[in-house]
């Protein structure tokens, strides 16, 4: 029993030795395989390279991977004199058989070559630490920005480099090269002399912590938010709204964002371009006003001389909710022409509720602004309504009540069609009218001669 045992173990170790043995093989022969075609790929590449600066191939009939380099060696413009060459013997000196992706970042590597007086290694001692596949579908394009990043890491940076940065070479933006070379020698960003705007080393700090994603501009506003106490969730609502007018007053500027930063509720209520709106609307660009008597019209700023000083958000939200509901203030998402039809002779209603002490009012809606507000209040269709308005197929009425305070509300909608025949009540939603407001209704028809429809009877 124990010699059939070991004998039986002996074979299993035999058969998983050579099956060991036969992986190892074909693991052997995909690396000469790999090795093969990575190598025929570099040389049909160095021989496309020099077929694009001899003219002999037009850059938009190389392949996909030579196209954009082909577009900068047959650039005599960008090449002036014996540049070309130098450039050709730069192309040849960075790409090797594991590198060949990087020629799909032609710009990146026309402004490497521009820069090339600032390199702090040399293009030899560079070792890449990202390969390529040559058998994967996408021909190294999932590679190239890693390679890139390498090797711009190895030629410019001896010190940290902020990831949003090293997008900078694949664009035609000068002073954006000349501030990361700068940064990767370990100068500081407040130091620069082309900066838009002074930094402080707060600032500086939090240029250099913005989101990989960003971009250059992006950041640096960052860094001055970040400075002053805001944070990322309220710099991103921030950047979204029309800010670039407060920005232009510093002094205010400072006092808004330490404003927010003084209470975040309004980011987390995402509130902050509502506040930004209606800072801009009072202090700056004035607003769009609608009367039915001069139609639609720009109200200059009503309050040149606003401050956030001693305002808490509770009392700037009360201001901005106010605004907002204003029935006379266009929103910026109305931005038609305003059309007007000709009004229904019918005649408005009011309906005093002695018991309620309520004063219910039924009116005309005689334009195509009125008719939007009138759906964007109520969260139905009838913004859409125009066409059965200007044709004469309909005419809309809101009623409303107000009470005892003098608060106004809407109620219902009621569109009346053809024959003066009240057809359709919808409230909110649309949802049904509730039985004192069809009563009010049913007073109006009655003193106009009108018909209803026999839903509402």
């Amino acid at each position: 029993m124990n010699r059939r045992h070991c004998s039986k173990s002996h074979r299993k170790n035999r058969k998983s030795l050579k099956i060991e043995k036969k992986k190892r093989f074909h693991k052997k022969q995909n690396k000469k395989y790999l090795k093969k075609l990575v190598w025929s790929a570099y040389a049909n590449t160095i021989n496309g390279l020099h077929q694009l600066y001899h003219q002999e191939v037009k850059a938009e009939n190389a392949s996909l991977l030579l196209q954009g380099i082909g577009d900068v060696l047959q650039n005599n413009q960008q090449l002036e004199g014996g540049k070309r060459i130098k450039f050709l013997n730069f192309l040849k000196q960075v790409l090797r058989p594991e590198t060949l992706p990087l020629l799909y970042a032609p710009t990146a590597l026309y402004n490497t070559f521009r820069f090339r007086k600032y390199w702090l290694n040399t293009l030899e001692s560079w070792q890449p630490v990202k390969h390529w596949n040559p058998t994967h579908k996408s021909g190294g394009f999932e590679v190239y920005e890693a390679m890139l990043k390498d090797l711009l890491q190895h030629l410019f940076v001896k010190y940290a480099m902020p990831e949003f940065m090293y997008p900078v070479w694949q664009a035609q933006h000068s002073t954006h090269l000349w501030w990361f070379v700068h940064l990767g020698k370990g100068g500081s960003i407040k130091d620069v002399r082309s900066l838009p705007f002074k930094l402080n080393s707060k600032m500086a700090h939090y240029f250099t912590q913005a989101p990989r994603h960003y971009s250059v501009e992006k950041a640096l506003l960052y860094g001055q938010v970040g400075a002053l106490g805001g944070t990322e969730a309220f710099f991103e609502q921030w950047y979204a709204a029309h800010w670039k007018r407060i920005y232009k007053d510093p002094l205010f500027f400072r006092q808004v964002i330490q404003f927010f930063a003084r209470y975040p509720e309004l980011t987390n209520n995402r509130e902050v371009a509502q506040v930004i709106s209606f800072i801009n609307a009072h202090k700056y660009d004035g607003q769009k006003i609608y009367t039915r008597a001069k139609g639609i019209v720009h109200e200059p700023p009503v309050a040149p001389s606003f401050s956030l000083k001693g305002r808490t958000d509770q009392s700037i939200m009360r201001l901005v909710d106010e605004w907002l509901s204003s029935p006379r203030v266009l929103s910026s998402v109305f931005d038609d022409s305003l059309l007007t039809w000709t009004p229904d002779p019918t005649s408005d209603f009011e309906y005093w509720d002695a018991e309620k002490q309520v004063l219910y009012k039924i009116s005309q809606l005689i334009n195509n602004y009125e008719l939007w507000l009138e759906g964007k209040v109520m969260m139905h269709c009838v913004g859409t309504y125009t066409h059965k308005c200007m044709g004469g197929y309909s005419t809309i009425w809101t009623m409303t009540k107000v009470n005892a305070q003098g608060k106004e509300e809407k109620c219902v909608t009621i569109e009346m069609g053809k024959k003066w025949r009240v057809c359709e009540i919808k409230g909110k939603r649309n949802r049904e009218p509730k039985p004192q407001e069809v009563e009010v209704v049913k007073q109006w028809v009655n003193k106009e001669n009108l018909a209803l429809s026999i839903d509402y009877l």
